[in-house]
């Protein structure tokens, strides 16, 4: 069916044949645009752009009713194998959203100006929809706009975190070619910094990668003294330092290069996706370092705090991202190892809401620049644990403590800090604390290690934090407050749609496996303000919205979600073995005696150890293409993974045996599967249902491995 598509776009019209493929899909030929000239900067490279993202392409189409506003939204993606058999629905390619206030003569959409392009601009379709459409924010057009301010979330990056020790780590791909760098997440500091050749003394043995090559780097440049930023001129460098609360410190010169966020895989620092977000970004090149960042897992930091230094802010000022925000999301694994133990989700420029269990709330950030800070309005304890927000019986009573609200929010305010791993709270709240936990316990509250069993972990109180909501005007998706996980609902009828926040034993009590012993991490010692760390903020989405000033939480399984192509098994052809992602069997810390460290006092004492990760053999492959075992060695080779044995059995089970370094102090830190004082299975879950039921793919012998697995939480 021929149909006909017209519209304007900058300062021009632009018309042509539009044939429509189904009820659902259309495709569009060649349009023919008038090319009068466009005196506004940038407005003939929009019009391109938009031109280019329309002709000689196939669409699915789709239009959508926006929530809360009397409009509709046409939303294009690309038509995927639109000539064959099998068209599917590809990516979101653009958005257009209705226009109201536009003039149904031609001559009145002519006479809109130019400087309101972005909102007042028509696109008008006449096989689809009779209404005009407008504000085309399609993946052509970021390659060309300078800020993409108050976009529809087209421009947003997802990438795995690591577990670190204490800490969870993302990858960054610095220069040209990309070197691999893995920096701590850290939303209670301001600047990003990682060991250059050369480094005194950094730990490139306990750190996941070597250290970077500036040299290698076509596009590294050192900034020179009439261009420092936040340093002082030495030797023609602009040298700065940083050191932070527990005394660590380290040492670095500015420069900048090319950086992008990604994934730990060689591949990754070639994926064109990633390569479209790369900014030049300025960091410290690290010539010193002091205390944990010297034996720490991350080979540097990255601050994320709400500073013009932050990585985020640089990549919305120079148009990669659409809005001035990012979101982590985190969970703690029961393993450490340099390469890379999954552990949750980094978002740039937007939220990833697929693991989550509960919807988004906000806090307002109370302070406009610095660190994301929260105003802090009461704490409360429940009775019987639970790890919800939102109470598992009626049983789980809460009992508020008393606060002092000046002195809980003074100095700085409370920050919401990923870097540090515990939580710090005022020191005027301890004793109305203590009163409340022995009321509810039967003991003082201490941080003193004690013994108990996994059952008594799971019947501690759940420690309750409540923030200022970011809008007084009740939220929207509170038809009923007490169904609305992380709303404190009738706990505060002064404030029910203030945010509350589920700190649960599993997240404040750490585990030493040396000691068999739980230590509580929450601290009351802070003399002004206080630090809500990543133990309370493990199991949330937790969104920095530097942008509007808030700060969101949603309760969710921080579980990464990638889809990669598996290849499938071709008969005669060249198919190589096809591997599944490794799984740590044996850590570092369980492979190492620590009968040495009892012998010896010195904490950063070196152990040599092996790890073993173990591959599920999806597909074995044919004879013409690579075995397991070469292409386990492979893939290993590509990612700089070092020195390897694998041992696959020819029952579908691959082993990569892997040396390994780690101090007495990470050793212990890290804990260990085999023993029983591990942290539970949550309630209502059975270790029986991660490992009892998990078989290897079926190989040319039919014969499956039962692969014995640890519930990791």
């Amino acid at each position: 069916e021929l149909s006909r598509i017209s519209g304007r776009v900058g300062c021009n019209g632009y018309g042509g044949d539009m044939t429509k493929l189904t009820s659902s899909t259309f495709h569009v030929g060649i349009l023919l645009q008038l090319l009068m000239y466009c005196i506004h900067d940038g407005v003939m490279d929009q019009e391109d752009s938009f031109m280019h993202l329309l002709t000689d392409r196939s669409f699915y189409y789709e239009i959508v009713d926006l929530d809360g506003q009397d409009a509709k939204m046409l939303v294009l993606s690309e038509l995927i194998n639109a000539t064959g058999g099998n068209a599917k629905k590809g990516e979101v390619v653009a958005r257009f959203v209705q226009v109201h206030d536009a003039a149904d003569s031609r001559d009145d959409k002519r006479s809109v100006g130019v400087a309101d392009m972005d909102s007042n601009n028509s696109f008008h379709t006449d096989a689809t929809t009779d209404v005009r459409m407008t504000k085309a924010t399609g993946v052509g057009a970021s390659e060309v706009v300078t800020k993409k301010k108050g976009g529809l979330f087209n421009a947003y990056q997802t990438a795995p975190l690591h577990q670190g020790y204490g800490t969870h780590y993302a990858t960054i791909w610095v220069g040209t070619p990309p070197q691999r760098k893995s920096v701590i997440i850290d939303t209670g500091s301001h600047y990003t910094a990682f060991p250059c050749k050369g480094c005194d003394n950094c730990g490139e043995e306990h750190h996941t990668d070597k250290y970077f090559d500036p040299d290698a780097s076509s596009t590294f440049r050192a900034l020179t003294c009439s261009e420092c930023q936040s340093s002082s001129c030495s030797g023609d460098r602009c040298v700065f330092s940083q050191t932070y609360t527990e005394g660590s410190s380290w040492h670095a010169y500015e420069s900048i290069d090319k950086v992008f966020v990604g994934g730990k895989d060689v591949k990754d620092s070639m994926d064109p996706k990633n390569h479209a977000f790369k900014s030049d970004f300025l960091f410290g090149c690290q010539t010193k370092e002091t205390g944990l960042f010297v034996t720490q897992l991350a080979d540097g930091i990255m601050g994320m705090s709400a500073h013009p230094s932050t990585l985020p802010k640089v990549m919305y000022e120079q148009g990669k991202l659409e809005h001035n925000m990012f979101s982590m999301c985190f969970r703690r694994e029961l393993h450490v190892s340099k390469q890379g133990i999954v552990a949750g989700i980094l978002t740039l420029g937007g939220i990833d809401t697929r693991a989550d269990t509960s919807p988004m709330v906000y806090a307002r950030n109370v302070a406009t620049t610095g660190w994301f800070t929260v105003y802090v309005k009461n704490i409360y304890v429940r009775e019987k644990g639970g790890q919800s927000a939102k109470p598992d019986d009626p049983q789980q009573r809460l009992q508020r403590v008393t606060v002092d609200l000046f002195e809980m929010n003074s100095g700085k305010g409370v920050i919401v800090d990923s870097g540090t791993t515990d939580t710090y709270l005022h020191k005027s709240i301890a004793e109305p604390f203590n009163e409340v936990w022995q009321k509810v316990t039967g003991r003082s509250y201490s941080n003193t290690p004690v013994a108990m069993s996994k059952k008594d972990l799971l019947l501690l109180p759940t420690v309750l934090i409540q923030m200022a909501a970011y809008d007084d005007v009740p939220n929207p998706l509170a038809h009923d407050i007490e169904m609305v996980s992380g709303l404190v609902g009738e706990a505060d009828p002064s404030s029910p749609h203030d945010i509350i926040l589920a700190v649960p034993a599993t997240h404040y009590m750490e585990y030493s496996p040396s000691k068999g012993t739980y230590t509580p991490r929450l601290y009351f010692t802070e003399t002004r303000g206080g630090v809500i760390g990543a133990n309370a903020m493990q199991g949330h989405n937790v969104l920095f919205d530097w942008e509007n000033r808030r700060v969101g939480f949603a309760e969710s399984s921080c579980e990464y979600q990638r889809n990669d192509e598996l290849t499938t098994d071709q008969g005669s052809m060249e198919v190589n073995c096809n591997l599944g992602n490794p799984s740590l069997s044996v850590s570092c810390g369980d492979s190492v005696d620590l009968s040495k460290c009892k012998r010896n006092s010195n904490p950063d004492m070196t152990l040599t150890g092996s790890e073993v990760w173990t591959r599920v053999v999806q597909s074995p492959g044919t004879p013409q293409g690579l075995t397991c075992e070469e292409l386990s060695i492979s893939q290993n080779a590509m990612n700089g993974g070092g020195t390897m044995e694998v041992q696959c059995d020819g029952r579908g089970i691959c082993r990569e045996i892997r040396p390994c370094l780690i101090t007495c102090a990470n050793a212990h830190a890290s804990g260990s599967v085999g023993d029983d004082g591990g942290l539970s299975p949550m309630p209502g879950n059975s270790a029986d249902n991660c490992g009892g039921g998990t078989w290897s793919a079926c190989d040319y012998t039919c014969s499956q491995t039962r692969i014995n697995t640890i519930l990791m939480r």
